[in-house]
């Protein structure tokens, strides 16, 4: 059964409403209402127009997206398959955000709870490495 959460002020003349589960916190401002769902993926952009990075942003594995209209050119592959938080503190949605720098093949991948922040790169050729910036 689906509950949902129904939110009515007065004055406004807008109602929102969303499956419980899916809410990790709602908030009031100038009146309107406000119910956040964070995402356990996100997918980034490379310069490279056929690849994408796609991010778990729960324990920050990264696997890389090739897109193609030849279906023998669609793939994916790992990029990071090792989970970068312990199991205690798993489940927190958005932890995990990637940046781009100036290098088309180097992305900066940061820990937005504890503030660690990795090196990440990938040559559409192969090369590929995850290495933590301490």
């Amino acid at each position: 059964m689906v509950t949902n959460i129904i939110f009515l002020f007065l004055g406004i003349n807008k109602v929102y409403g969303q499956d419980k589960d899916s809410i990790q916190s709602v908030f009031v401002q100038s009146g309107i209402v406000y119910a956040e769902s964070p995402t356990t993926y996100k997918i980034y952009p490379m310069k490279n127009m056929y690849n994408f990075l796609k991010l778990n942003t729960v324990t920050g594995e990264i696997e890389g997206v090739q897109w193609s209209f030849k279906e023998s050119e669609r793939f994916t592959y790992t990029i990071n398959g090792e989970k970068l938080i312990s199991t205690y503190n798993e489940g927190i949605n958005d932890r995990f955000e990637l940046y781009p720098t100036e290098n088309i093949h180097t992305f900066i991948l940061l820990d937005k709870i504890d503030g660690r922040v990795w090196q990440v790169y990938i040559e559409i050729n192969g090369g590929k490495y995850v290495q933590r910036i301490y």
